[in-house]
């Protein structure tokens, strides 16, 4: 899984073609699907596409209300330290519902940590890659732009859907889920 981060030029290139920009939010997915992040001035983009945001890890521990899960026993005991994050390249764009004044980009830890569901789906690959194995993953649509841009050997993504019959192959309605 490549972690290619925002260059100066990229940022740079994006002010440059985007002028009415005002606002970026800058985002990492939890374990829920859920973005979490900051929104930064545009003034700030070219300083954190040099180095990087702080980021609590917290947001890794998060329920999909925005609660902290204290049974994962990383809130008390490790202090909820900030890890550095930088924005990831290719995924700066303007958001194109609105006035035209915001953008969005998404970020990466800099550190691996275990609860960050990059970096578990890449422990995951990296697994079943040294049995020389074949992983099909079904994400869904939080994290379908994330990972279908970055490179992972032997990984086939597709759109996250309702089973195939193990029989005939065909995909069983989600309606006649009991």
């Amino acid at each position: 899984m490549t972690n290619a981060r925002l260059t100066l030029d990229e940022a740079q290139a994006f002010l440059d073609a985007n002028p009415a920009v005002q606002w970026i939010d800058i985002f990492l997915f939890d374990m829920n699907g859920v973005a979490r992040g900051k929104r930064i001035r545009r003034s700030d983009l070219l300083g954190v596409a040099k180095g990087g945001v702080m980021m609590p890890t917290s947001v890794f521990i998060m329920d999909p209300l925005g609660n902290c899960v204290e049974e994962t026993g990383r809130l008390w005991e490790t202090g909820d330290p900030d890890h550095a994050c930088h924005l990831l390249s290719g995924t700066l764009v303007p958001i194109p519902v609105g006035d035209g004044r915001h953008a969005q980009a998404v970020m990466f830890l800099d550190a691996k940590n275990e609860l960050d569901p990059r970096t578990v789906l890449g422990n995951q690959v990296e697994h079943f890659f040294q049995r020389s194995e074949i992983v099909r993953v079904a994400l869904g649509a939080p994290f379908q732009h994330v990972f279908s841009r970055l490179s992972m050997p032997s990984v086939a993504i597709s759109n996250a859907s309702s089973p195939r019959s193990i029989t005939s192959g065909t995909r069983r309605s989600r309606e006649a889920d009991p």
